[in-house]
């Protein structure tokens, strides 16, 4: 997984948090025709594109996987995405980055979409998850014929014969354990994680934080 700093992404104008499992993940492609070779310059295009012409405060996906199979954190885990209207606060989205002009998914991207799965369901993110094509709930070809089946496929048979290596997780910052105290009365969950790792890459502060979390409170 290739994280924002990785892809060189702007910064969010702005995210709001997820902090609950969700049941739901929707497929998508770019629906343009390829501009690049570059995937990690394709992102920073549809990046701009989503901030700079649709007025989001960030790329839309939560995450894409390139045509070589590597995975790019987009929103990440714990953000609610700009994917799927109507969704977006119960679903991941992953972006498959290939164009319009007939391209075929690579074997790499399809595993790269089963390993997404189920590092999703091994930490937390995912709750007993159904497999979904952004077609299927709005008026688009989005994701294309090829990666629709593929999310059929998926639910079918699951994605339990992928081997994913989970990161070592961050102790977390005692701040951040006062925070959830305080604020949510609970103790961090599984979702605290992203918030240290962000913390850590100096994404955002513990004030940043306490304010997300206050504000997932009180919606």
């Amino acid at each position: 997984m290739k994280s924002r700093q990785d892809w060189d992404a702007r910064e969010p104008v702005s995210t709001t948090a997820i902090n609950k499992p969700v049941s739901k993940a929707f497929f998508h492609w770019p629906g343009t025709v390829r501009p690049t070779d570059d995937d990690a310059e394709w992102l920073r295009g549809i990046q701009n594109y989503h901030m700079d012409e649709k007025g989001w405060w960030d790329i839309g996906y939560s995450h894409a996987a390139g045509r070589d199979g590597t995975l790019y954190e987009c929103r990440g885990w714990a953000i609610r995405g700009g994917h799927t209207v109507r969704h977006n606060t119960t679903s991941y989205g992953l972006v498959f980055l290939v164009g319009t002009d007939e391209e075929e998914p690579t074997a790499a991207q399809y595993d790269a979409g089963a390993r997404w799965l189920k590092i999703g369901q091994e930490e937390g993110w995912f709750d007993g998850v159904v497999v979904r094509a952004h077609r299927e709930v709005a008026n688009t070809d989005c994701p294309g014929d090829a990666i629709s089946s593929f999310a059929t496929i998926l639910n079918e048979t699951g994605w339990d014969e992928v081997s994913v290596e989970t990161p070592d997780e961050p102790e977390l910052d005692s701040r951040l354990v006062e925070a959830y105290r305080d604020i949510l009365k609970i103790e961090p969950t599984g979702f605290a994680r992203v918030w240290q790792r962000r913390m850590d890459e100096g994404v955002v502060t513990i004030d940043d934080v306490r304010w997300k979390l206050w504000a997932s409170r009180n919606r």
